[in-house]
């Protein structure tokens, strides 16, 4: 997956925020490193991430399972129960309104597509397509070595093997002869 651009609203410590990778300092590297001092919000860089792509953060999911009830109203118009690990906690307090979106190339097209489609495009997502050549390498290799075997197999089964008594008889045979 190729991130193209990273938008952020009301995220945790990330009032509003684009990371564009295509353009600047990010697009020449394939790898970057995200750091900073505590609470400069690197984690909720990877929340906004997780968030666009799967509507939840694994942060969230290592919560206790709690619940407490919204009486200032944070989340909508009405009290209501709000788990600990409901991802609204993200939000910037005293905000109407947060959200992330992220552009990111064909894996829109993966997460969208049948499963009979995925594995191509996985391959091209990821450069492995130097894999199936070779199992598709190996795989026509075991074919014609089963083939091999199984012409030799029928040659054998041709060849029919003496029993004691009958080359007691062909060697009798043979000493007459001689």
């Amino acid at each position: 997956m190729k991130l193209q651009k990273l938008t952020i609203k009301n995220l945790a410590s990330i009032e509003d925020a684009v990371i564009d990778f295509e353009n600047g300092p990010l697009s020449e590297e394939s790898l970057f490193l995200i750091c900073g001092e505590t609470g400069a919000g690197k984690t909720t860089l990877l929340d906004a991430i997780c968030l666009a792509l799967y509507n939840e953060t694994p942060r969230m999911e290592r919560t206790a399972n709690e619940k407490y009830r919204d009486v200032g109203q944070t989340f909508s118009s009405k009290k209501e129960d709000v788990a600990i690990n409901d991802s609204r906690q993200l939000m910037r307090r005293n905000t109407s309104e947060a959200w992330t979106e992220l552009a990111q190339g064909d894996f829109t097209k993966f997460l969208q597509s049948k499963e009979s489609e995925k594995s191509d495009i996985l391959e091209k997502l990821t450069g492995t397509g130097i894999y199936s050549e070779i199992g598709a390498g190996i795989y026509a290799i075991t074919k014609e070595k089963r083939v091999d075997y199984e012409n030799q197999n029928r040659k054998l089964e041709g060849i029919h093997v003496l029993t004691e008594e009958e080359m007691t008889g062909i060697n009798e045979t043979m000493a007459a002869l001689s």
